[in-house]
C-alpha cells in the first residue's frame, strides 16, 4: 500500500505591491481520525488516474505516523486490502491568486515509495519517511486560483 501522509504547506502573502511581513499557513493532515474514516482531503485512484474515489483511514501501521496524524491513508478501509498495488493519492486545495513566494515543508511516511507532484511538478521521490523543503518546485507549480 502507497500511503500518502501528510503536506503541510506555507505561503507568504503578497497583496498588490505591499508586501506582508505576516506568515499565511494553511496545513493538512492527511490520517486524522478513526480507523475506516474517509479522509476528507485525500482521494485515491487505482487505475492511473482515470477514476477516483475517496481515501480511508486504517489505523495503525509499523513505521508509526507523521507528527499531528494518528493513522495511514489507503483506497480502502483495511490496512490489509492493496498490498503490492500502485496507488495514487492526490489532494485538492485552492490557493488566492494573490499569493506569491509559496514555501511548502512536506511531511511524508510512505509503505515502500512515493512519488510526489503538485500541478504537474515533480516535487520530490520518498521511500520510506522524509521531510524536507520544496519551495522551488510548489512555486513553479502553483497556479493561480
Amino acid at each position: 500500500m502507497s500511503c500518502f501522509k501528510s503536506l503541510v504547506l506555507l505561503f507568504l502573502l503578497s497583496t498588490g505591491s505591499i508586501l506582508h511581513a505576516e506568515v499565511q499557513t494553511l496545513t493538512i493532515l492527511g490520517g486524522s481520525g478513526s480507523q475506516g474514516d474517509v479522509d476528507l482531503f485525500t482521494e485515491a485512484s487505482v487505475d492511473g488516474g482515470v477514476t477516483w474515489q475517496n481515501a480511508y483511514l486504517t489505523g495503525s501501521h509499523p513505521w508509526g505516523y507523521v507528527t499531528g496524524t494518528n493513522s495511514w491513508v489507503n483506497f480502502d478501509p483495511s490496512p490489509f486490502v492493496g498490498l503490492n498495488t500502485t496507488t495514487l493519492y492526490r489532494i485538492r486545495f485552492t490557493a488566492p491568486a494573490t499569493w506569491e513566494n509559496a514555501k511548502m515543508t512536506l511531511d511524508i511516511k510512505a509503505d515502500n515509495q512515493a512519488i510526489i507532484s503538485f500541478n504537474g511538478v515533480q516535487i520530490g521521490d520518498v521511500v520510506g519517511s522524509s521531510s524536507f523543503e520544496a519551495d522551488a518546485a510548489f512555486s513553479e507549480g502553483l497556479l493561480a486560483g
